[in-house]
Parts: structure tokens; sequence; C-alpha cells
């Protein structure tokens, strides 16, 4: 467990991390109000642009090897960080960004990635019973096209023999398919185990990036996180109103909650990259127009991919339009 907790470690570092942060100081967005803000919106890039290069590399049947160009552009970037010492410690001087209060942020985070995967984690698990697979019809389905990204781009439909799978969000699919293909971890422990933790880990480290544009009260910025992963609807107050023989699920209301999404981790991430787009594009009013290009092609890079992440993430976009 430790091998893979390293291995997944080195992965989001030199695949997504540097590649994307090395991207955001070529378009000269680099001035966050904490690193929170700047570890949302890099992690959120890094993981965009590995799946966007992914894509292209298996429409091209070109082979997948071609994804350690990320290593090495993340090589280059620290090797010309260290050369130019200015931006060296820029990258690195976190005292200037990292806050105080930002550890009671971290907090509520970590402690709402445990929560809403104490049902994941328990994932292809052997008990006395046979094996666990919460939600089996759906894990089951998800891990089968993430095994299927393995071999071929699009996947083989899990229920259909020789039928290419078309017109499905499957990019966090692919995602978990290139770590498999890198760390050579199972795609079970992938799925139910380290996958989860980092949509988690993205969805409050997103509600805490859009929180910043509405306030400068680090209270509420908590609350809203605090909110955003733990609250729901009211739903289970509807036997009060319908009888007490009303079966109320947490869709009642025809609202899915982020907290019991993480079933399918994908719907989670698409809430994710949702907040990251609506950040962009606040900055799209930027008074510095070379600035305010660079912002509207992130939006472009993240409202574009929205619909490969989860179709809703793409229609609610087009309705901030």
């Amino acid at each position: 467990m430790i091998v893979n907790i390293l291995l997944v470690v080195l992965f989001f570092t030199f695949f997504i991390y540097y590649p994307a942060k090395a991207i955001l100081s070529y378009l000269k967005i680099n001035s966050f109000e904490d690193y929170i803000c700047r570890l949302s919106l890099t992690l959120s890039l890094g993981v965009t642009i590995l799946t966007i290069f992914t894509i292209v590399i298996q429409l091209l049947k070109l082979n997948l090897l071609l994804l350690w160009i990320f290593p090495l552009v993340s090589i280059l970037y620290l090797m010309y960080c260290i050369y130019y010492k200015n931006k060296l410690s820029k990258s690195y001087n976190l005292t200037k960004t990292w806050k105080a209060s930002n550890y009671l942020t971290l907090i509520i985070i970590l402690v709402g990635i445990i929560t809403q995967n104490l049902v994941m984690f328990r994932g292809g698990l052997t008990t006395e019973s046979g094996k666990l697979f919460p939600s089996v019809h759906d894990t089951m389905w998800n891990i089968s096209v993430i095994n299927e990204l393995s071999f071929q781009y699009p996947p083989a439909n899990p229920a259909m023999i020789d039928i290419p799978l078309k017109n499905h969000h499957f990019f966090y699919h692919i995602l978990l398919s290139d770590m498999h293909q890198i760390t050579r971890i199972s795609i079970v422990d992938l799925y139910f185990r380290i996958g989860p933790v980092l949509v988690s880990l993205l969805f409050g480290i997103s509600l805490y990036l859009v929180s910043t544009l509405f306030t400068k009260n680090i209270f509420v910025r908590n609350l809203s996180v605090y909110l955003g992963i733990f609250a729901g609807n009211f739903a289970y107050l509807a036997p009060l109103f319908l009888g007490s023989s009303f079966d109320w699920k947490g869709n009642t209301f025809f609202a899915d909650q982020p907290f019991d999404q993480i079933i399918n981790p994908y719907s989670v991430i698409g809430f994710s990259m949702l907040l990251v787009s609506i950040y962009c594009i606040y900055k799209l009013t930027n008074k510095d127009r070379a600035i305010q290009k660079n912002w509207g092609l992130l939006c472009a890079v993240f409202i574009g991919t929205l619909y490969g992440f989860k179709s809703f993430g793409g229609l609610q976009s087009e309705l901030l339009f």
C-alpha cells in the first residue's frame, strides 16, 4: 500500500501538477490569493490536459508511451525554475500564499474525504461472505470501461460484444486508465481507494476557490466548504407530509447531492470542473487584455471538456451563458 501511495504521489507530481504549473506560468496566470486556490486550478488543469492528450494519442493510434512527455515537461520546467532562481523562490516560497486559516480548510476537506469515501474504501475487499462491491451495477460498469480503455479507444461496450461505447462521459475513466498504465496499480484499487480521494480533494478545494469570489471572510469560506461537502436537501422530511410509508431518497427533489454521488466519482469531478469553470468565467473580467485572453483559453478548456467528465456539467455550463 505504501508503494502504491508513493507511485500515486509521483504520478500526480510529474504527470499532472508540474505540467499544469508550467502552462499557467506560460500564460502568466500565477497570482492567486492563497495556495489552496493555486492548487485547485493547477490540479484541475493538469487532469484535463492529461485526459485530452490521451484522447488525441488514441485517436491517432499512437503509442501511449508518449504520455511520458508530461514528466519530461515537468523536469524541464523545474530546471528552468532552478536556472532562474527568482522564479524558483516564487514557485516554492509558500509563506506568502499559505495562511494559517488554510489549515482549518484542509482539515475540513480531509474529514470530508474520509467520510465521503467510507463506503468506497471497502470496495473489492474480501469478507466471510465474499467480495464487497458497493452499488455493484455502476461500479462494475465503470471498472469494465476503465479496463477497456487500457486497450482501445473508444472502449468496447461492456454490455455488448464488439460494439464500441460512444456518447458516454468517460474522461474520468481515461484518467484512471492512464494511472493504471503508468503505475500498474490495480484498477480496483484505483477506482475504490485512490481515485475517490482525488475527486473529493478536487471538490473541496474547488468549493474554496469559488468562495473566494464572494467573500474575504475566512469563516464564511470555510463554512462554504463545509456545507458544500456535507449539506444536502430536506428529502428526509418528505414522509412528514407524504406519509411514513413514503420511500424517500437523496434525489427525491431531483437534485443529486455531491456527498452521496461519490459512488460514481465522475459525477463529483463534474461538479469540481463546473466550479473551476465558474471561477475562470469570473476572471474574464480582468482588465488586462493579455491576461483576459488567457483566462478565456482556460474557460474554453474547462467548459469544452465538461461533457466528457459528466454530461450534466456541460448542460449546466451552457446555462451560465
